[in-house]
C-alpha cells in the first residue's frame, strides 16, 4: 500500500514540474550588473564570451532551470511566465517579457529558499524580489 502512495506521489510531482512555464528565452543567457536602485537591480547582456570579470563578477547566468551567480547557484522549483503589457519592451513596444521564479539556492552546505521576478525592458534585465 506505502508504495501505491509513494508510486502516486512521483507521478504527481513529475506532473507538476512539467507543468512548470519555460523561461522566455529572451531572459536566458550571461547578465552583468550595472546598477542597483531602489530594491532591484538592474542587468545588461553580457558580450560574447565575457564572464562580467571587469564588472567585479557581479554576472547572473540564466538557464532554462536554474540560475547562478558568483559562488551562488539556484534551481527552479516553479516558474510563471507572463507578457507584461505594462512594462516597456523598447522603445516602441509595451508587453516586456516576465518570469517569476521559486528557487532553492545554496552556497556551499548553506541552503535557502528565494522568488525573484525577472523581466526584459528596454535591453535590461531587471531583476527584484518576488516578495515585494
Amino acid at each position: 500500500m506505502i508504495r501505491i502512495f509513494a508510486t502516486a506521489a512521483a507521478v504527481m510531482l513529475l506532473a507538476m514540474t512539467a507543468h512548470a512555464d519555460p523561461v522566455p528565452r529572451e531572459i536566458i543567457g550571461t547578465w552583468c550588473l550595472s546598477s542597483e536602485y531602489d530594491g532591484k537591480a538592474y542587468y545588461l547582456e553580457a558580450e560574447a564570451g565575457s564572464d562580467c570579470n571587469g564588472n567585479g563578477g557581479n554576472v547572473l547566468v540564466i538557464k532554462s532551470d536554474r540560475y547562478n551567480g558568483h559562488e551562488f547557484s539556484c534551481r527552479f522549483t516553479e516558474v510563471k511566465a507572463w507578457t507584461d503589457r505594462g512594462e516597456l519592451l523598447n522603445t516602441k513596444q509595451m508587453a516586456a517579457p516576465t518570469v517569476r521564479i521559486e528557487a532553492l539556492c545554496s552556497i556551499g552546505n548553506d541552503q535557502w529558499r528565494e522568488m525573484v521576478v525577472l523581466a526584459l525592458s528596454k535591453g535590461m534585465l531587471i531583476a527584484k524580489n518576488g516578495d515585494n
